[in-house]
């Protein structure tokens, strides 16, 4: 049996609003650690961090990697996002970025950015790759076999199957023996947004999903600094 076919989806924290997946896999995260925190209370040391509140968008993978830091947690955050290549290309090294004015042309490349630089900062590591050499299943599960568990992003339309639906969530993964266990904290709350017939649907599209056409972004967490 291959790595990514022991990935197996089981019950976890439930996120509190529909824009907080984020939040939500954190919860979920520091519970497997045996560290209880609700929500508004990673919201507020989000917004101490970086003054910004979670707006419908909900949060970037810096912000979930930021907040994990905050908490004394060890992090590394793999990205094939083409916005930190271009970064990295202007500034020379990721790392540089901290010390580096960037010009935006919106607001929520700005946030992005800023979320990126806080991270950085806080000592947070992040690997970026060209887009199509981006994180695969295969990277992730060797982190996942090296002790330390994982938060992934995954697109609603290729992992629920909603075909329409064009925003992204995060999941957690913790290495457990035989098996992964993947930690869906919407896996609840999308009965109540699309329908528990469609969600039905939706949930076994999970259940069934090939992590071995996985290739997005994650975050590699462990337990010290």
């Amino acid at each position: 049996m291959r790595n990514w076919e022991k990935m197996r989806l089981v019950p976890g924290l439930v996120q509190e609003s529909s824009n907080t997946c984020g939040l939500g896999a954190l919860r979920n995260l520091f519970a497997h650690f045996g560290f209880y925190i609700l929500e508004n209370e990673l919201r507020q040391l989000l917004v101490a961090a970086t003054g910004r509140k979670i707006n419908d968008c909900g949060v970037f993978s810096a912000d979930v990697g930021l907040l994990t830091r905050i908490l004394g947690f060890q992090t590394e955050w793999h990205s094939g996002q083409q916005v930190l290549m271009e970064l990295e290309q202007k500034v020379g090294t990721i790392e540089q970025l901290c010390s580096t004015s960037v010009v935006c042309h919106d607001s929520r490349t700005l946030a992005f950015v800023e979320s990126v630089k806080h991270y950085l900062r806080i000592g947070g590591r992040l690997r970026v790759r060209p887009k199509e050499q981006a994180p695969n299943i295969t990277d992730v599960t060797e982190k996942l076999q090296s002790g330390h568990c994982a938060i992934v992003r995954v697109e609603a339309h290729d992992y629920y199957g909603l075909t329409n639906e064009i925003w992204g969530h995060f999941l957690v993964c913790i290495p457990d023996r035989e098996y992964t266990q993947v930690l869906d904290c919407y896996a609840e709350m999308g009965a109540l947004e699309f329908g528990a017939s469609k969600w039905q649907t939706c949930m076994e599209s999970a259940r069934n999903y090939n992590w071995g056409h996985w290739s997005d972004e994650f975050i590699a967490i462990g337990l010290s600094r």
